[in-house]
């Protein structure tokens, strides 16, 4: 919402978006495997998106 609202294209966030969607629907497919070395790589993949969106935002 802060990007929408700063006046980043959308066409930007189109690809962290729809990875951090993948991570979120990932880690507790993962969580449920008792894979935690994954896991963690999902939610630091899934974190990194998130500041990548945010930093276009600044």
């Amino acid at each position: 919402m802060t990007c929408g609202f700063s006046g980043v294209d959308w066409e930007l966030l189109t690809v962290p978006a729809v990875i951090f969607a993948i991570t979120r629907v990932i880690h507790p497919i993962l969580y449920l495997m008792n894979i935690a070395t994954l896991r963690s790589i999902t939610v630091v993949v899934g974190v990194s998106a998130c500041i990548y969106m945010m930093s276009l935002a600044v």
